[in-house]
């Protein structure tokens, strides 16, 4: 989000930032104050203390953080709230983004799901991760970012992401060895960010990126990868960050 001549553009939301100061309350009851136009997000999450319930988190996020509107009371000076483009915009995300997290989730004690505007966040931490990703196949949802982490994936199939749009997968820490050439087909225009890193690769997989022509984002740190030909990244046209920083690279001609 970009903050440009006092206003806050978020898609077709402005914010008008010279109003600098509203009000929420948190879950543990306390009177905080937050700029304006500082969060892009609406964050509910599942939490197995309260037995799948929702409930919305104040986690900051590189900024501070502005407070969703399930956190303002209301009941306050009317005056504090009635910002110009701000309340009944935030009521419609808030309609929008409150269906995204998928009810299965609710029984996965090792992910989470957080909803955001442009799409949900799924971290998946243990071996449930692969199981997770064939539940999403059936009810295809924007996904803004999915990690499986420490799953015990050895293997990127055929089409494993079939009918899935993801902007930023994350799969390190698994035992990956290869993957399939066609094993992100379906995502070449939609994602953006790839990590495959702290995994057993010993090569770049050239084929398998060929065709990911929406790709910013590459990191293949700390896998056994060594030597790499110079043209192999040629295709990946608009690749602008590229990791492969704790491996045995030498470059080739």
């Amino acid at each position: 989000m970009r903050v440009r001549n006092e206003l806050c553009v978020y898609k077709r939301v402005v914010l008008d930032t010279r109003f600098h100061t509203t009000y929420a309350k948190t879950l543990e009851g306390n009177l905080t104050g937050r700029r304006p136009c500082m969060r892009d997000c609406i964050q509910p999450l599942y939490s197995p203390l309260v037995l799948g319930a929702v409930i919305v988190s104040t986690r900051r996020h590189r900024v501070s953080a502005y407070p969703t509107i399930i956190h303002l009371n209301l009941n306050w000076p009317v005056r504090r709230l009635m910002l110009p483009g701000f309340v009944i915009p935030l009521l419609c995300l808030l309609a929008q983004v409150a269906t995204l997290c998928p009810p299965f989730l609710k029984t996965q004690s090792a992910c989470s799901c957080f909803a955001y505007i442009d799409g949900i966040v799924i971290k998946c931490n243990g071996p449930e991760g692969p199981g997770v990703v064939e539940e999403l196949k059936k009810n295809p949802l924007e996904i803004r970012e999915l990690a499986l982490e420490n799953a015990n994936i050895v293997e990127i199939g055929r089409h494993a992401f079939r009918n899935l749009r993801i902007k930023k997968l994350i799969l390190d820490n698994n035992r990956i060895r290869a993957l399939h050439p066609d094993a992100f087909r379906g995502l070449e225009s939609v994602m953006l960010e790839l990590s495959i890193s702290m995994n057993k690769l010993t090569a770049v997989p050239t084929d398998s990126l060929i065709a990911m022509r929406a790709l910013n984002v590459l990191s293949l740190r700390c896998n056994n990868i060594g030597d790499i030909k110079t043209p192999v990244f040629r295709n990946l046209s608009s690749l602008i960050d590229l990791n492969l920083g704790c491996n045995q690279v030498r470059l080739c001609a």
